[in-house]
């Protein structure tokens, strides 16, 4: 999986733990994903609405750098 894809996953995780525990808005440590390479733009994209694409996608889970 890309850099950018691991990226997104863990905003969208991240995004989807927040949704489930009831909070109306969701904000981002902008610092945290400028050091990764993710734009101000993804946040704003992600923050607004779930955002999920089309169809069923399957997933990779790592923790730790372990499958």
């Amino acid at each position: 999986m890309s850099r950018v894809a691991r990226l997104l996953a863990v905003v969208l995780g991240f995004y989807t733990l927040c949704v489930c525990a009831g909070q109306d808005g969701v904000t981002f440590d902008m610092e945290v994903l400028k050091g990764k390479g993710v734009s101000n733009e993804v946040a704003d994209y992600f923050s607004q609405a779930a955002r999920f694409a089309p169809g069923t996608n399957y997933v990779g889970l790592y923790v730790n750098g372990v499958k």
